[in-house]
């Protein structure tokens, strides 16, 4: 869900075309302010935690469940966990 930096209205938003470098532009009908949405950012404890409980042996969408994100992104962390080592 996506919410207006302006107004904070989580209604009436509508995508409004790309970015140059290929961001999803929002329009928000309730201001009439043009804006790219923030980025997702997750908790570096929660990307080692999700780590731990899936080489403890849940599956990717389990760990995924329990943290409310995709079992994608989950797989995505622990490759990039166990690149540093």
């Amino acid at each position: 869900m996506t919410w207006c930096k302006k107004c904070g209205s989580t209604q009436n938003q509508v995508k409004s075309g790309k970015t140059s470098a290929g961001s999803q532009r929002m329009y928000c009908k309730q201001c009439r302010t043009v804006y790219t949405p923030i980025k997702k950012c997750y908790d570096k404890d929660i990307k080692i935690l999700a780590c731990q409980l899936y080489l403890s042996g849940k599956s990717f969408r389990q760990v995924g469940k329990k943290f409310n994100v995709d079992g994608n992104t989950v797989s995505m962390w622990v490759q990039k966990f166990s690149s540093n080592f």
